[in-house]
């Protein structure tokens, strides 16, 4: 999940990316949910592998970062003394390693849920339609509930007890001060001021496993909407690397090349694939280049990709964009961050510990 607070109108934007979500890359599962675990077995960080590649995703550099582990989740709904939240479909989950025999049974209705039943209803997917889709939209809300109820009473119950549990468990390069500023900020928003999105998105089956590949128009439009500090939205499809299908079905980068492009064997025909040889271009910097213009695709020209026919629709405009690591007058007063998606910054780019002005949310 990437969020966007803009501490001066008091509004908040989340958007999740789904699990299933494709990434460019040469491996053999391909989902953005693979990358943090798979930097952890082999021996990264985690979050500075999904950092990269939630940015590849969004076409910037979040600010900040935070990680929650399941334990810490329940014990910050028990510190608030349970949600109250209207159940939409019945749930039975099971915990598995995390809380072994623990089975969790709820029925649809308004209950209110301790931390357990509210981990239940934010992981579980088993029995849902939509499957993790369907999941999205009953943690978005839940999340909604929680601030509803948050706001309605004009604060949040036992906040010591909240911080101390965050300040103890959370990942994150955010100091004490600063969450304490982020959330005393927070409790100055309304409800219809909260908005949650998804990233819009079509499946594909390929090799074998099914993925969620983004649709590349609606997507960047969300992002300039709902994501991007800078001025005019300023973030173009050159600033992308994702992979999705053109009109003619064919699979594409928006960098210009696919990572192990044989991996689409079975959608396409291979003389329809691009060169085998061709790489991604370097990821863009958080600030888009004046004149800059997706790589071309190798490969055949028979038919060439919308997104490649008009550079200015892709182009940010050098009087709009901004430098966030500098001056950045039409980023003033945003804070870009994720749940699990964003990046230090370095120590000058943080809220300085405590309160810091409101501007440099």
């Amino acid at each position: 999940m990437v969020a966007r607070f803009d501490t001066k109108k008091h509004e908040i934007n989340l958007v999740s990316i789904p699990r299933d979500a494709i990434i460019n890359v040469d491996w053999e599962i391909r989902k953005i949910n693979a990358v943090y675990a798979g930097s952890l077995n082999f021996g990264g960080t985690g979050i500075d592998s999904l950092m990269n590649h939630v940015q590849r995703y969004i076409g910037f550099e979040p600010d900040y970062y935070a990680v929650l582990n399941i334990d810490t989740f329940m014990q910050l709904i028990d510190e608030v003394g349970g949600v109250d939240f209207d159940v939409p479909e019945a749930v039975d989950y099971g915990f598995g390693d995390v809380r072994p025999g623990l089975y969790i049974t709820l029925s649809p209705g308004p209950q209110h849920l301790n931390g357990e039943q509210a981990m239940a209803i934010v992981r579980n997917r088993v029995g849902y339609e939509g499957g993790d889709l369907r999941r999205i939209e009953i943690q978005h809300a839940f999340l909604k509930a929680c601030l509803d109820q948050f706001l309605s009473i004009g604060t949040i119950p036992h906040v010591g007890g909240v911080l101390k549990i965050l300040g103890e468990n959370l990942k994150t390069d955010l100091s004490a001060g600063n969450i304490a500023w982020f959330l005393s900020r927070a409790m100055s928003c309304r409800g219809e001021d909260i908005h949650f999105y998804t990233m819009p998105s079509d499946h594909r089956l390929i090799s074998g496993y099914s993925y969620l590949l983004p649709s590349v128009y609606e997507w960047l439009k969300m992002i300039n909407d709902c994501l991007s500090p800078f001025e005019g939205g300023g973030i173009g499809f050159g600033n992308l690397d994702v992979v999705y299908c053109d009109e003619s079905g064919r699979f594409r980068a928006t960098s210009g090349g696919l990572s192990g492009p044989d991996y689409y064997d079975e959608e396409l025909e291979s003389s329809e694939l691009p060169d085998a040889e061709a790489t991604p271009s370097p990821l863009p910097s958080a600030t888009p280049e004046p004149g800059t213009e997706p790589a071309p695709e190798s490969g055949t020209q028979e038919t060439q990709d919308p997104l490649q026919q008009d550079p200015e629709e892709q182009t940010p405009d050098p009087e709009t964009w901004e430098n966030p690591g500098g001056e950045n007058p039409g980023a003033e007063g945003f804070d870009a961050g994720g749940a699990e998606a964003s990046d230090p910054g370095g120590d000058d780019e943080q809220p300085a510990e405590g309160a810091p002005e409101e501007t440099e949310a």
